[in-house]
């Protein structure tokens, strides 16, 4: 976590396996998830990163996703300062 111009930063990465650059663009639209071979039994409901961008959306933040250096993802969300 960071405090930068437009607010406070934070930002969460993995390693890897990491997401395709396909995937990374999409990964933020309802009902999108990135295995196509898991059951909604065995995964999740595509539900989760959607719903973390439209709170971002309504407190005037953001939230992305790109590549981590670590091989896998990296995610920042961005809160406006008050």
């Amino acid at each position: 976590m960071q405090e930068t111009h437009e607010g406070v930063e934070i930002t969460v990465e993995d390693s890897a396996p990491g997401l395709t650059d396909a995937d990374l663009t999409h990964v933020f639209e309802r009902l999108y998830r990135c295995e196509e071979s898991r059951s909604r039994d065995l995964g999740g409901s595509g539900l989760g990163l959607s719903i973390c961008q439209q709170i971002m959306l309504a407190h005037e933040g953001r939230i992305y996703a790109e590549h981590s250096l670590l091989g896998g993802v990296k995610f920042v969300v961005v809160l406006p300062p008050e």
